[in-house]
């Protein structure tokens, strides 16, 4: 259509007439907007996927997640994993086991139990304890003490010392031990918890609190536990090498002196070599079993001798005597704080809530 026809035609059909080059245009222009709107949507989109996967690999998410309920109070997945993989840690190195590492929660210890099971088990009432104790610590106004800004301070101290002779920051520790969810903020606020539940501890514990009667009493509820034994010894990686050396005593003057003289040429423990093989007022269940059982023997008497087999070798030995413990009251009052402690968090169940599923993922 001509220009001059065009224009006739728009005269004639009236202002809102569009021509067929018009609406040619204005398709093209909403198509491209619709590609500009549809283009910024899916950036827009991206962008927050983005960010929702950085703030999650943070653990940012997961370490605010409730977990645990005690007493009415709510903690995160990054509190229970501070009870949870120190409760880890001291579980296998004290049962002598390698960490086989990885996920506790695919590793059966027996058939339809994971180790996760134990370990969270163990760990939520070490934390249900430690949580009551330092509740008692705060009523008693241990919290206002310079002892306990002091120990936190000091061992926030040599933590940082000891991570960065490593090459580590504090932050980078506490992620390789405590996971994804634990932060250097969250690690200090738990601390603060276990360092008031030990101050209280040890204020229960002080022999002080006890009179003469409560702590005899305690004792001779459990005598064993406060019987004691000295003994010297002489360590040698053969028998008939410690027969010898048993009769060169016996073909002497047969004292505790001249066996203790027999102990720097002859004995391989380092531990009692340098003073006459003596191990001196050890309790009941301190030494390797075979040791202890010779030493606590109710029929031994002092001067007895021996030869005990165990695994660090053969012990010629010298029993010098049986008898209470010098600590005995410490140790009474060490029980009956103990007692007190257990008393405070007894019936306390915590709740787990849905935030456990980030524990040990």
């Amino acid at each position: 259509m001509s220009a001059s026809r065009e224009k006739k035609t728009r005269q004639e059909r009236g202002a809102d007439y569009v021509s067929p080059k018009q609406q040619k245009a204005l398709e093209e222009q909403k198509k491209a907007q619709r590609s500009t709107l549809i283009f910024t949507v899916c950036a827009v989109l991206f962008v927050l996927c983005v960010v929702a996967m950085l703030v999650w690999n943070s653990g940012v998410i997961q370490r605010g997640a409730a977990a645990v309920k005690i007493n009415g109070e709510t903690f995160t997945a990054g509190d229970v994993s501070f009870y949870y993989n120190n409760t880890r840690s001291s579980f296998f190195s004290g049962a002598g086991i390698t960490d086989p590492g990885g996920s506790m929660r695919k590793q059966e210890y027996e058939e339809g139990k994971t180790w996760f099971d134990l370990i969270v088990d163990n760990a939520l009432k070490a934390m249900a304890s430690t949580v009551t104790a330092a509740q008692a610590a705060k009523d008693a106004g241990l919290d206002k003490s310079e002892d306990y800004d002091k120990e936190v301070s000091d061992t926030l101290e040599s933590l940082k010392t000891a991570v960065s002779s490593n090459g580590y920051t504090v932050s980078q520790y506490l992620k390789n031990v405590y996971g994804s969810v634990m932060t250097r903020e969250v690690y200090e606020r738990n601390l603060r918890t276990s360092v008031l539940a030990q101050l209280y501890s040890e204020s229960l514990a002080d022999v002080s609190n006890y009179s003469e009667a409560e702590l005899t009493a305690k004792r001779d509820a459990d005598p064993e536990r406060y019987d004691t034994a000295t003994v010297r010894h002489i360590l040698v990686d053969s028998e008939v090498v410690a027969k010898d050396i048993l009769a060169d005593w016996e073909n002497g003057p047969k004292t505790e002196d001249s066996f203790a003289a027999l102990v720097a040429d002859n004995s391989t423990d380092p531990g009692s070599k340098d003073n006459g093989g003596l191990y001196e007022d050890f309790a009941r269940g301190t030494m390797v079993a075979e040791f202890n059982d010779w030493c606590f023997d109710d029929a031994r008497k002092p001067g007895d001798t021996g030869i005990v087999q165990t695994s660090y070798g053969y012990h010629v030995m010298y029993f010098v005597r049986r008898g209470l413990s010098e600590n005995w009251k410490e140790m009474a009052a060490e029980a009956l704080a103990s007692e007190k402690l257990a008393a405070l968090s007894e019936g306390v169940e915590p709740e787990q809530l849905a935030g456990m599923k980030y524990i040990d993922r």
